[in-house]
């Protein structure tokens, strides 16, 4: 159900940016910590930590752009 008072988008919006920006913050240090790591020791190769990490990476730029898009269709039905 999708919502359409302009309010409820922005409630809405609220939710996703900060489920997003969680996501990024606690996912981005330990993926490039981890990348770097295995690219200056002999450790796995870095495309192994930059996959792990990068569902959570991609999943909180998603939560990020779907909030975006929420805060312009609120614009547009304001007005």
């Amino acid at each position: 159900m999708t919502a359409t008072r302009p309010s409820a988008l922005r409630a809405e919006a609220r939710v996703l940016a900060f489920a997003g920006m969680v996501t990024l913050a606690v996912s981005f240090p330990p993926t490039m910590s981890a990348a770097l790591s295995a690219l200056f020791t002999q450790g796995p190769l870095p495309w192994s930590a930059l996959s792990l990490g990068g569902v959570a990476l991609v999943s909180g730029y998603v939560a990020c752009h779907l909030a975006s898009g929420r805060l312009m269709l609120a614009r547009v039905r304001d007005g």
